[in-house]
């Protein structure tokens, strides 16, 4: 829930996590938010200084985009990449939970599978407990429409090879997916760019004999607008 890729809390790992719930200040994920100044200073681990930044990173985390809080409820089947696309179909969470397995079913990639989990998630009184205590502390349960996103990448496809310096791969297959495209794990004649770094594979080669676009990290990060 606090990681990087999902509400991206910094400085509540699980050496941390352990520690609130050991203290009982955390019984449930919505917890985290009660946590208060004060109580995080009475801790063993923590000073005023990290107190005040752990408390300011959760303070933060209360407007991340609805994907990012899909995906760190741990719903079994439900990725990134799923979430994602629930995201930005129904763009509210209560829509999501209120969805029937058709609704979820006419979402592009969204199997049998993944539908019946989200209806399994949102049916279960836990899960409807919680939901209603992360809306309490006001937490951000809408996504972005697409008129507000930017789509500069919608419809294409990356392949990844060889080490980027800027960013990891997961960052950089987040950075794409978040202008609207995809991430793909081989070459094939629908990959649209493949983006080379240091020592890359048996890909580059593949990429060259499809006449494939090829990009290497600062032509990546043009196309990025970083």
């Amino acid at each position: 829930f606090a990681s990087r890729r999902a509400m991206d809390i910094e400085g509540l790992g699980p050496a941390v996590a352990g520690v609130l719930w050991e203290a009982g200040l955390i019984d449930d994920l919505a917890d985290i938010y009660s946590l208060t100044n004060d109580k995080l200073k009475a801790l063993p681990r923590f000073a005023e200084k990290s107190a005040a930044n752990l408390q300011a990173a959760i303070e933060n985390s209360k407007q991340q985009p609805l994907h990012r809080l899909l995906f760190g409820l741990g719903i079994r089947f439900v990725g990134e990449r799923a979430s994602r696309l629930l995201a930005e179909r129904f763009l509210h969470l209560e829509k999501i939970a209120g969805a029937t397995t058709e609704e979820l079913l006419s979402v592009p990639e969204i199997g049998p599978k993944i539908a019946a989990a989200v209806t399994a998630y949102f049916s279960a009184d836990s899960s409807r407990r919680l939901i209603e205590k992360l809306h309490r502390y006001g937490l951000n349960f809408t996504e972005p429409s697409s008129g507000e996103q930017n789509l500069s990448l919608q419809d294409q496809t990356f392949v990844f090879t060889g080490s980027l310096n800027r960013f990891t791969r997961e960052e950089a297959r987040r950075l794409v997916e978040e202008r609207g495209g995809r991430v793909a794990s081989s070459i094939s004649k629908n990959t649209t760019y493949l983006v080379a770094g240091r020592d890359p594979g048996s890909k580059l080669n593949k990429a060259a004999g499809l006449n494939l676009t090829i990009l290497h990290e600062q032509e990546f990060l043009e196309l990025l607008g970083e």
